[in-house]
């Protein structure tokens, strides 16, 4: 099955990831797919054998004709069975550069809460929508795309990324986060835009300044807020407890290495970082948005309401306080990625879909 994979770009963020993990699947399994998107620090995990072609697919609006006219020449060369597109604009790229003859379909990877009015109703141009939660796919009905028309197939992740690391390699991890073997390390891993909300990471920090001395926190990621959260720290004195990572490339090696996992976001989809944080063995405190329910519970943490930064605090400090409970949460984190949010359950759903699209119709 020859596949065309589009994104907007390839620089650090959920649905790049989701493209990035599907590619290297597809060519592990002997199919390697045609990749288009606008260039991103995410090619250098494109596995060498996936057929990259930069293609402007970034902020589209006012120029989708064109995109779709230089898409259509990769379909003339290619000639893809299916097209699997990862945005509202993608899909209607793909569906201007291949007509009614090759199937299309769109990842629903999540919006705010207020965006599925405008963009659920457009999606019914592709001919299968995967929704990436139960709860997207819910949203996006209800917003009125067709129910025949969208499927579930949960995120995944690529579980050999957080094979075991030796002691040198997670020391190291942990100095870079600014945490000593005696600290309690929270990590949080994101683009620095409003939708992550990191800044009540700091406002954490500071209420359990006091209260937990051995707490370090470790913000992973890049984006236009990195200088808004600097300030923040420095405002509230916690230059020696809060540490920015910007656009890292060892991030399974920092979450490997540190002892709780906090999600702040005001939506998701269903948070690949998450996922990522359940694969490295994490205890998790994320934000009840979007998917969260499948992948955290009791078992494995705690789901606290969207921007309550009070529940938030509690509930990190309280996992500060319990090793003993910190452990048993972050195994259970690993057994549940580890049985239904890999990257071969993900990816083999998703193919599914395309090839029952691409059944003679």
């Amino acid at each position: 099955m020859a596949l065309l994979l589009l994104t907007n770009q390839l620089h650090t963020g959920g649905a790049e990831t989701y493209v990035v993990t599907v590619a290297n699947w597809l060519t592990a399994q002997g199919d390697p797919p045609v990749v288009a998107a606008t260039p991103g620090g995410l090619i250098e995990r494109l596995d060498t054998r996936v057929r990259y072609f930069p293609t402007p697919l970034k902020d589209l609006r006012a120029s989708i004709p064109l995109a779709a006219w230089r898409v259509r020449k990769l379909v003339s060369r290619f000639r893809p069975t299916a097209v699997v597109a990862n945005s509202m604009v993608t899909a209607w790229v793909a569906r201007l550069a291949v007509g009614p003859r090759v199937p299309v379909i769109a990842v629903a990877h999540g919006w705010p809460a207020d965006r599925y009015r405008y963009v659920a109703r457009p999606l019914a141009v592709a001919d299968r929508v995967v929704a990436v939660s139960e709860d997207v796919r819910r949203r996006l009905i209800e917003a009125g795309l067709p129910e025949r028309k969208v499927v579930v197939v949960p995120n995944g992740v690529d579980l050999g990324r957080f094979a075991p690391r030796d002691a040198a390699t997670l020391r190291r991890a942990r100095e870079a986060c600014g945490a000593t073997s005696d600290d309690v390390l929270a990590i949080s891993v994101g683009r620095f835009v409003d939708q992550k909300a990191q800044h009540h990471l700091v406002e954490i920090a500071r209420r359990l300044k006091d209260a937990a001395p051995n707490l370090r926190v470790a913000i992973v990621g890049w984006g236009p807020r990195e200088v808004e959260l600097r300030a923040a720290i420095a405002a509230a004195g916690l230059q020696d407890r809060v540490r920015l990572l910007i656009d890292r490339k060892d991030v399974p090696d920092l979450l490997m290495a540190s002892d709780l996992y906090v999600s702040t976001s005001d939506w998701e989809g269903m948070p690949l970082s998450t996922i990522e944080a359940l694969a490295a063995g994490l205890a998790v405190v994320t934000t009840a948005t979007e998917g969260v329910g499948a992948l955290v519970d009791d078992s494995n943490g705690t789901v606290v309401p969207v921007a309550e930064v009070g529940a938030m605090t509690d509930a990190v400090r309280a996992l500060v306080d319990d090793e003993v409970t910190r452990l048993g949460k972050g195994s259970a984190s690993r057994a549940r990625a580890a049985a239904s949010f890999s990257s071969d359950v993900m990816c083999a759903g998703l193919m599914r879909v395309v090839q029952s699209c691409s059944e003679p119709r």
